[in-house]
């Protein structure tokens, strides 16, 4: 039997959802960006009692915006992954976190600052951290 992984996320909730909360990695057959503020996490079998994973996070820019040109104040543009930068940052932790060894279960998401690419959408003109705001299973 092979040891179970998780990722561990900071869910910015505030409410009693909020802090660490603990994500499998065993089974994950698909991971989506859904939509501007979703990445899902599509489960192979129910086994585990559920099916997806629903990470919500703050907004990512449009996929317009991210291939437009960089605008220096906000650092959205001049790269087309940013409208997918969660899911590429979900599926990138997870190949870390079946590279590490069997006494290391757990790996942690960190989300870059906006200046490392990684920046929210928005109107104004001061980059805006992204942040994950509530983790759901189902």
């Amino acid at each position: 039997m092979a040891m179970t992984k998780f990722l561990r996320v900071d869910n910015a909730a505030a409410s009693i959802a909020g802090g660490k909360v603990l994500i499998p990695i065993q089974n994950i057959a698909v991971i989506e960006q859904t939509s501007a503020t979703v990445c899902t996490i599509k489960y192979s079998n129910s086994a585990a009692g559920f099916d997806e994973c629903a990470i919500t996070h703050t907004a990512l820019p449009s996929f317009a915006d991210a291939s437009g040109a960089e605008n220096a104040a906000t650092f959205v543009g001049g790269n087309v992954d940013q409208c997918r930068n969660m899911r590429i940052l979900i599926q990138d932790s997870v190949a870390d976190a079946l590279s590490t060894g069997w006494t290391s279960p757990l790996y942690d998401i960190i989300v870059p600052s906006p200046r490392a690419g990684f920046p929210a959408a928005t109107g104004g003109a001061v980059p805006v951290q992204v942040t994950i705001d509530t983790v759901v299973f189902s």
